[in-house]
């Protein structure tokens, strides 16, 4: 396997306006291999990406998938410092940048007549397979599954676009299986419109831009338009497109858009999937989505999503950290950070220094940080540990817990519904908090041994060529 390294040389560095503008970033910045040697698009491609992601932890443009003119690209938002990039911030500043974006002025969407996401039109006799090479994921996988589209709908009661993710089994024809995830805005749309025995009109938008993106990751109110939200996140309104076949809108940056309805009362068998936490996830009937029309670039990038890799998490877990972050300040404003990386259901929350008169603190944030459904693990640390690296993490947790003391157990709670620990889907959790603060009154026992002036160096200063 020849994997290179390269970088873009005729870029002028401007604002990111799309998915190609993204990979170019991360190109520029040594972040991006590009896999030149032919790769079979089922039993290949995705265990590439896997290994790119753990071994090298960066982006991968596959350039010669065999039997397409496609390229694929995937980890583009597989950690923090790849949303750092997207912000232009250090990694430490990605939530709090994330924040404030969220609640920038929210800006209204403009039109435009011809985009390049749809070069290629396709309508009338749709055969998804013939016209979407979309990869086989995992060996148990039933079928191929579109997983990185962001589902565009309008919302009948509130007069706003919904974006979402929704995983997607390829089926025969013009039909494919869609996950609508419960208690979601997307579900409600589809329950409302199937008692009134009407489709929902949607559009999956694969390669978009990327703060579209990130704006269908985050949990908003229903009210709340997430195309506005993405113009609010890029700082610049969205580009939007009429679709061909659908009354909806698109980003006209996305390199594919598939167009059609979610259809009333019919439901599909679908799964199994490898799902976010790495495990095969059970069949059960699901809507059916009939498209109406495909459209792409000519020679199109389609980005993929790995399930249960550190993009899938990156994507889960920074946007809770955007949640937690503001509450838990509330709850004791000494919290200096939090983490939900490399996994998403362990959140390590990081303070400044516990005063004497705050003794037990650690265990009312690690509680607080628990009331969230998805958290299972909260672990809390001073700030001499790096939240960032969970090798210090588990440092702390060695060094400075008293299991009889420190730790906290909450059972017959809710919990992430994909639990594989649990039961049965609707069954209750125990959670676990970890108080892994110094205990004020002693603290110069806990003074971590440092080379002289190790907090002023930088390394790289010491490792660039004279």
């Amino acid at each position: 396997m020849v994997v290179s390294e390269t970088r873009a040389e005729n870029n002028s560095g401007g604002p990111i306006r799309s998915m190609r503008d993204l990979i170019e970033l991360l190109d520029r910045s040594g972040e991006l291999v590009r896999v030149k040697r032919p790769v079979h698009r089922d039993t290949e491609l995705m265990a590439v990406l896997k290994r790119a992601q753990t071994e090298l932890k960066k982006a991968v443009l596959f350039e010669n998938v065999e039997g397409t003119d496609f390229r694929y690209v995937g980890n583009l938002f597989g950690g923090r410092d790849k949303l750092a990039r997207i912000f232009g911030v250090r990694e430490e500043d990605v939530v709090t940048e994330w924040i404030r974006r969220f609640h920038a002025e929210r800006l209204k969407p403009v039109p435009v007549d011809f985009p390049p996401g749809q070069e290629v039109v396709h309508k009338g006799d749709i055969n998804v397979r013939e016209i979407l090479p979309i990869p086989h994921q995992y060996r148990g996988d039933a079928a191929p599954f579109i997983n990185s589209a962001v589902v565009v709908a309008k919302d009948p009661k509130t007069k706003t676009y919904n974006a979402s993710f929704n995983r997607m089994q390829l089926r025969d024809g013009n039909r494919l299986g869609i996950q609508l995830v419960i208690n979601m805005d997307l579900f409600f749309i589809h329950k409302e419109a199937e008692q009134r025995g009407q489709p929902v009109e949607v559009a999956a938008v694969i390669s978009p831009d990327p703060y579209l993106f990130l704006a269908a990751a985050t949990r908003v109110p229903r009210e709340v338009d997430e195309i506005e939200y993405a113009g609010a996140l890029a700082g610049y309104p969205m580009e939007m497109v009429k679709c061909k076949s659908v009354d909806l809108e698109v980003p006209a940056s996305a390199e594919i858009v598939i167009e059609g309805r979610i259809l009333p009362n019919t439901y599909i068998e679908e799964g199994p999937m490898g799902e976010v936490l790495q495990y095969y996830g059970s069949t059960s009937p699901k809507p059916v989505f009939e498209v109406s029309a495909i459209t792409h670039r000519e020679k199109p990038i389609m980005q993929t999503l790995l399930t249960g890799t550190i993009e899938d998490h990156t994507l889960c877990g920074v946007p809770i950290e955007m949640e937690l972050l503001p509450m838990l300040r509330k709850v004791a404003p000494c919290v200096r950070n939090v983490s939900l990386l490399p996994f998403f259901l362990i959140a390590v929350i990081q303070v400044d220094d516990v005063q004497p008169t705050q003794r037990g603190i650690g265990k009312n944030i690690a509680m607080a940080a628990l009331a969230h459904p998805w958290i299972k693990i909260a672990v809390v640390v001073d700030k001499d540990v790096n939240i960032y690296d969970m090798e210090d993490v588990f440092w702390a947790i060695a060094t400075r817990v008293d299991f009889d003391r420190d730790v906290l157990r909450v059972p017959d709670t809710f919990g992430f519904p994909l639990d594989e620990m649990k039961q049965s889907r609707d069954a209750p959790i125990t959670r676990m908090g970890i108080d892994a603060t110094v205990n004020p009154l002693v603290k110069s026992r806990f003074e971590r041994a440092r080379p002289n002036g190790y907090e002023q160096i930088r390394l790289k200063d010491y490792l660039e060529e004279e």
